[in-house]
């Protein structure tokens, strides 16, 4: 009887190591993903800062092209258009 006690708290004890063991590595491997993971994060957010200066960026330059000055620009320079007061001189070919 009593080496079976003795069997008995022996075993209890070395399942309890074994147990805090395996918490240990669990915890270990959480800790890694969670290192993982804030990683991710990090670049995540890096990248979601550059879309969204780049929106800004695309925002701007939209309501660039929406103004007069910018209109009258390239009808001037892509379609040759002047104002209706220029007079224009041609070169002879």
């Amino acid at each position: 009887m009593k080496n079976q006690k003795k069997l008995i708290v022996r075993l209890s004890f070395l399942s309890m190591i074994l147990g805090l063991i395996g918490i240990g590595v669990a915890g270990q491997k959480l800790k890694a993903l969670s290192k993982k993971i804030d990683v991710e994060i990090s670049v995540e957010e890096k990248e979601l800062e550059r879309t969204k200066a780049r929106l800004s960026e695309l925002e701007e330059e939209l309501a660039e092209m929406d103004s007069e000055d910018y209109i009258e620009k390239i009808a001037k320079e892509q379609l040759g258009m002047v104002d209706e007061d220029t007079i224009v001189i041609r070169e002879k070919k």
